[in-house]
């Protein structure tokens, strides 16, 4: 009939004013919502083929737990992250951060891509920074980072507070890692080969696996609290440095190939200063033939074991307070061990040196047992005063200044 055919007419316009209006309603939700992929993750794409074009973007955009995935470019901008998120870069080698060299977007101000850090470098009051964690427990991972050829004071890496960590990144050029004292920051499977590695004590950071020109664990400057300090593990450097509690175990840390070409701050292969509770346990030190390889001065207290010294003027040096000193070797070198103050010496072993293998100190007071030098210029001196308890089950070949 008429009326039914009117009714069959009118029926799809209700509809479509219907699906209109739930399409408005649907639009207007997804213009206020994050931009995400289907399975979650933020992605940041010069080209646009992602949500975000700039990192900050995604960041500044992100809340916590969630996942940035950026796609291969060079990123010209200082990235700041408060949260606790994942941000990883889909290629290391090509994923690249540069910051301090101007912006890619030419509407920004320079300033902006220069940003100075607000904490460190301390001593110069800021500079600019590469990636900035403050306070969050967010993950960084798989990209490249590039700092002004021209900028001293910079900051590659900046960790003020909270867990982060940081794995698989590389630093080209000379741009310092710092990490704050309050911060429990790790450092994973990174190549900072030509820059230096700062934490700030008493931060128990984790620096394992990666690579510096030095590694240097500052007096605290500004920081809350106490603790064990951290842990620098199976690193490979030029030199490592404690000025405050901490663990140095499994590293390899080698002279330069070049004479003169760099010097650590204080010249030998791992120092420990200003009375630092330590820990140096089975790394391996070599070719440091005009200083020392082990020093630890300034009535430091701590465990010396399981290492290795090889081809240096000075195999280890204790120069007070009360150390372990178990379980090492020094070979081919001018003189092995140097010890004063109050050391157990057990278990260790000098060969091929040119002077004296084992010194003990007028002023110390000394347990021996288990150790062997033999073949060397003098096996065994002790100087006068030295206070001794020599166990029958060392092996000394030529032993000198005993009364």
């Amino acid at each position: 009939s008429a009326d039914r055919d009117h009714a069959d007419h009118d029926q799809p316009r209700v509809g479509l004013h219907a699906l209109l209006l739930s399409l408005i309603v649907a639009g207007a939700g997804i213009a206020g919502s994050r931009l995400l992929a289907a399975d979650g993750t933020i992605v940041v794409a010069q080209d646009g083929s992602g949500h975000y074009t700039t990192i900050q973007a995604a960041v500044d955009a992100a809340e916590d737990g969630d996942e940035i995935l950026v796609k291969p470019g060079t990123y010209a901008e200082p990235v700041t992250i408060a949260k606790d998120i994942k941000l990883h870069g889909e290629d290391r080698e090509t994923v690249i951060v540069e910051f301090g060299q101007g912006c890619q977007d030419p509407s920004t101000a320079d300033a902006e891509c220069s940003a100075a850090s607000p904490i460190y470098p301390f001593w110069y009051g800021g500079g600019p920074y590469g990636i900035l964690v403050e306070g969050a427990d967010a993950e960084i991972s798989d990209l490249t980072i590039i700092g002004p050829d021209d900028e001293a004071n910079t900051g590659s890496i900046v960790a003020a507070a909270g867990v982060p960590s940081f794995s698989d990144i590389t630093v080209i050029g000379n741009h310092p890692m710092y990490i704050d004292g309050n911060s429990s920051a790790s450092v994973r499977d990174s190549d900072l080969a030509a820059t230096f590695g700062f934490v700030i004590e008493p931060s128990p950071a984790l620096i394992e696996d990666s690579m510096f020109l030095e590694l240097i664990v500052n007096s605290a400057v500004g920081a809350d609290g106490g603790g064990p300090g951290p842990v620098l593990r199976g690193n490979r450097t030029h030199g490592i440095t404690l000025e405050a509690p901490g663990t140095i175990e499994q590293n390899e840390v080698i002279a330069p190939e070049r004479p003169g070409a760099f010097a650590p701050t204080y010249g030998s292969g791992i120092d420990v200063i200003q009375g630092a509770t330590y820990v140096i346990r089975g790394n391996i030190v070599s070719g440091f033939d005009e200083d020392i390889g082990i020093s630890v001065v300034g009535r430091s207290n701590g465990e010396i074991s399981g290492n290795t010294v090889i081809g240096v003027r000075t195999g280890v040096v204790v120069g007070g307070g009360e150390s372990i000193v178990h379980g090492n070797t020094v070979s081919d070198s001018g003189s092995g061990y140097v010890l004063n103050g109050t050391v157990d010496f057990a278990d260790n072993s000098a060969e091929s040196i040119t002077g004296r293998a084992v010194s003990l100190g007028g002023a110390g007071v000394f347990t021996v047992s288990g150790n062997r030098a033999c073949g060397n210029d003098v096996d065994l001196f002790i100087a006068d005063g030295a206070d001794v308890t020599m166990g029958d089950d060392n092996e000394f070949c030529v032993v000198e200044g005993l009364e």
